[in-house]
Order: C-alpha cells, then sequence, then structure tokens
C-alpha cells in the first residue's frame, strides 16, 4: 500500500508571498506613571438629635364651667325692653361674658353681693310668642378669653312671652 501526495498549481497562478514575521519596536515611555492616591478611612458624621428651642407658649384659663346654667326668668320693661335672668353662671366680671338673645347682643349685670352666681342681661324686645335662642360667649381680649374670637359657652332657648295685661 502506497499513499500518493501530489499538489497542483493553477497555470498563471502568481507564486504566493511569503508573510514577514512580526517585529517588535520599543517606544521609549514619555512620562513615568504615578500612583493612584489612596483615600484614607474618614470617621463618619453621627446626626445629632434635634434641638428643641423654646418658645413662649399663651397660656388660656380654662373655661368657666356652664353645665348647670339655665334661664331662671324673662320679662318686659316697657314695650321695648326685655330681661333674661341667667342663673348659675360662674362668678366673674359680666364684661367677660357677651349675651345674645336671637343674635342680638345683651347688655349684663351681676349683683355680685346678692347673688353673684345670677347674670341679669338687657336688650331689644323680640317678638311676643317667639322661640329665641339664648347663647353666653366668652367676650375676645379679656382676662378669661385673651384671644381675638369670641368662645362658645352655652346655649339655650326660651319663648318671648305676651305683653303683661294693665
Amino acid at each position: 500500500m502506497a499513499l500518493l501526495l501530489a499538489g497542483c498549481t493553477m497555470p498563471g497562478a502568481p507564486d504566493p508571498t511569503a508573510t514577514p514575521a512580526p517585529t517588535s519596536t520599543q517606544v521609549p515611555p514619555t512620562e513615568t506613571p504615578l500612583p493612584t492616591p489612596t483615600l484614607a478611612p474618614t470617621a463618619t458624621e453621627t446626626p445629632l438629635p434635634p434641638t428643641i428651642t423654646p418658645t413662649a407658649t399663651l397660656v388660656i384659663p380654662a373655661t368657666p364651667d356652664m353645665t348647670n346654667v339655665y334661664i331662671y326668668g324673662t320679662g318686659h320693661v316697657g314695650a321695648t325692653t326685655f330681661n333674661v335672668t341667667l342663673v348659675s353662671v360662674p362668678p366673674g366680671p359680666p364684661e367677660n361674658y357677651m349675651v345674645f338673645v336671637n343674635f342680638v347682643e345683651y347688655e349684663c349685670v351681676n349683683l355680685k353681693g346678692q347673688s353673684p352666681w345670677w347674670l341679669y342681661c338687657r336688650g331689644l324686645t323680640p317678638p311676643v310668642g317667639a322661640t329665641v335662642q339664648v347663647a353666653v360667649y366668652l367676650r375676645p381680649g379679656t382676662e378669661w378669653n385673651p384671644g381675638s374670637e369670641r368662645i362658645l359657652l352655652w346655649e339655650g332657648e326660651t319663648t318671648i312671652p305676651a305683653f303683661p295685661k294693665e
């Protein structure tokens, strides 16, 4: 057994050229590389708790207890004036209170020596037979209510009686 190897070339084909062997050219360094700086470890800041700054606080006195207030009586004084007497109103300067009958402000007095828990109020006569709302507020800008808004303390209703027969 014999093995035959034969090579063929095409007629007119150029002779193969040899590939040049790679050459190595040394390039002189232009700059010396510097080492990269390494960051030194730093302490981590711990956040401080918030600082509480004292501020001025408005202290409003407790509102008077009006749970036992009721309308003791009502009555006409002449043809245009009407009285409303409120009982169990905590004693104090009557100018601290504002009393409204059917949304009309009445003037009030307190007979300190005789009945300090009673508040006598007088104003314009509402229509006879009408059921009216009576409301007691703390007047703004007073020792009991230094703010600028009136504070509702008590509400009730009453019916305006007929004029007395003479």
